[in-house]
């Protein structure tokens, strides 16, 4: 009887030694915003690199390109098994290290260079993995996976070891030069990135001399907005920094680089007066994923953006005016267009010093000049609620504008003493490659070829809600009535570079089982993605359903551009 109480005692302090260790070497999620440098310029994180993966497996547009694109996912599919992994560190050590880690990502400086015509942005970034995980068993691992990326992306797998504050910096480079890799493991934490400077700020975070972005009271606000505990990814824009970002990526829009000064000061002065912090959250919803987006005003002038919607939809007509290969469409859903322009430009104003407002003013005018419109509000007085702009195509300088007419003569009359014409549009407008054009209770306002390759479709009867195209456009769940503005866009382009990153990531082979045009065809079956904007009380939220998510825009940048194009050739 002695005995076997014994061999019970001491089984169940076996058993509860086992379960103490499993308890200690399993990993307690962390804050990654602790590593982040507090100056950073934008900040993203994953908290569960194989959810994402699941998530994405589990799309519509996945199974939809599976079999073509032989991505084979179900290795990750055993939830199980991955959960054991991940809580034991039992399994292999490339599983172990996906299994286990937490991602973020920093971008600590832009920076742009004109190549002759070309305008090539670069962004110094830094990539944080904390595995969890002992160093001694992820460095082989990690220094196995690097080098195979950079042979995959770069063609090269020279590289060079240097040390600094006692740990190795490894760094791989292109045959170029121009290109580089730059990691370095400190404990359970790896550090990767494409500018030495930006490793080494995220490196003095972790060993404390420098302040992190985890004591940012915005952070926190912006991840409860959006709820950031329960989804796949989180980003963060400090509102120290959303100004000084928004200062260097607005001259891009306007076709200047970066770097004129004087220019950036008065937009980020400008900037500074109306936008505070900015957050986006992404999670799988309606067969794909939603991203969702803050942008958290000054107070003072989002109080003045009293925008009213308006509750219907745009009609059956107006699709009746689009050619079937349009590029995006959007809607803007507001009672009275007039009322809105002139109360944004006052609330814009109304922030801004003197010399602040006026470029403010001749941006958001700008925006309409191109159709030959200089005074927007006299010509929004003449039009209807039904209004929306669409491009073409993915490569037009422009939209077309489509509105339905109050009164032809009043809207004819503004047309005319805008371009300085009696006839009203045809000399001076043609001049500037404008056209104009009337069908029914419509006015259509773009370029020569776009105005006419609309009324030969709707001659033809070739049109998107004639041939159903609509269906593609309207498929994911949000809905228009909602809105302040409704964007479709065609996802082809982003879809083809997602999946080139992914096949050159998982070293898939240049060519399939299935031929490329049946991929090409199941990719252009693909729907619109779908994104809802609307002024809320203290910002402007962004809600987005597309296939993939910002997921397709984000895993491209991983790869240099001679890549893209090399794989573009092969499919």
């Amino acid at each position: 009887m002695m005995r076997t109480r014994q061999l019970a005692v001491g089984v169940l302090l076996l058993i509860s030694l086992i379960l103490l260790g499993l308890w200690w070497n399993t990993p307690r999620r962390i804050d990654m915003a602790r590593y982040a440098p507090a100056n950073s310029l934008v900040y993203l994180e994953a908290n569960s690199v194989l959810e994402i993966a699941e998530q994405l497996s589990r799309t519509e547009a996945w199974k939809a390109l599976d079999p073509p694109v032989q991505l084979n996912p179900g290795r990750w599919r055993n939830r199980l098994t991955t959960l054991f992994v991940g809580w034991t560190g039992i399994g292999s050590d490339e599983h172990v290290l996906l299994a286990r880690s937490q991602v973020a990502l920093v971008m600590t400086d832009l920076a742009a260079m004109e190549e002759g015509e070309v305008l090539n942005v670069k962004p110094a970034a830094a990539i944080l993995i904390e595995t969890h995980t002992s160093e001694s068993r992820i460095r082989p691992v990690v220094e196995k996976l690097l080098g195979k990326f950079a042979k995959a992306a770069y063609q090269t797998t020279v590289h060079t070891r240097t040390t600094f504050q006692n740990l190795e910096l490894i760094e791989w480079k292109s045959n170029g030069g121009d290109r580089r890799v730059i990691a370095v493991i400190d404990g359970s934490l790896i550090i990767i990135g494409n500018d030495e400077r930006a490793v080494k700020s995220c490196l003095a975070v972790r060993r404390g001399q420098q302040l992190s972005l985890i004591n940012d009271g915005e952070l926190r606000q912006m991840r409860g907005r959006l709820n950031s505990a329960n989804a796949l990814t989180f980003g963060y824009v400090p509102k120290a920094n959303s100004a000084h970002l928004l200062a260097q990526i607005a001259p891009l829009l306007f076709g200047r680089g970066p770097g004129d000064l004087q220019l950036e000061k008065l937009l980020g002065s400008g900037a500074s007066k109306l936008v505070e912090s900015f957050g986006w959250s992404s999670q799988a919803r309606a067969g794909g994923i939603e991203d969702r987006y803050f942008c958290e005003f000054n107070p003072a002038f989002a109080s003045r953006l009293q925008v009213p919607l308006e509750a219907a939809s745009i009609s059956n007509d107006v699709w009746d005016l689009l050619p079937p290969t349009v590029h995006s469409v959007t809607i803007y859903n507001y009672k009275d267009p007039a009322a809105v322009w002139a109360n944004f430009e006052t609330a814009v104003s109304s922030q801004l010093d003197t010399l602040s407002a006026l470029l403010a003013d001749a941006i958001i005018k700008g925006s309409l000049m191109s159709y030959g419109i200089k005074e927007p509000l006299e010509f929004f007085k003449t039009v209807h609620p039904e209004l929306l702009t669409a491009r073409l195509s993915q490569d037009a300088e422009h939209s077309l504008v489509i509105a339905r007419v109050r009164d032809k003569t009043a809207v004819e009359r503004v047309i005319a003493r805008e371009t300085g014409s009696d006839r009203g549009n045809e000399d001076a407008l043609a001049a500037q490659d404008i056209s104009v054009a009337f069908v029914g209770e419509y006015i259509l306002l773009g370029t020569v070829e776009d105005v006419r390759h609309c009324l030969r479709a709707h001659q033809e009867s070739v049109t998107m809600a004639r041939n159903g195209k609509i269906r593609q456009v309207t498929h994911f769940s949000l809905d228009p009535s909602l809105a302040g503005v409704m964007t479709y866009s065609d996802e082809t382009q982003r879809v083809r570079g997602f999946i080139r990153a992914l096949r050159v990531l998982n070293e898939f082979p240049s060519t399939t089982s299935v031929p490329p045009r049946d991929l090409d065809d199941r990719i252009a079956q693909l729907p619109f993605s779908a994104s809802q904007t609307t002024v809320r009380d203290s910002g402007l939220e962004r809600i987005t359903q597309s296939s993939f998510g910002q997921f397709s825009n984000l895993l491209p940048l991983i790869l240099p551009n001679q890549t893209n194009e090399a794989k573009d050739h092969d499919e």
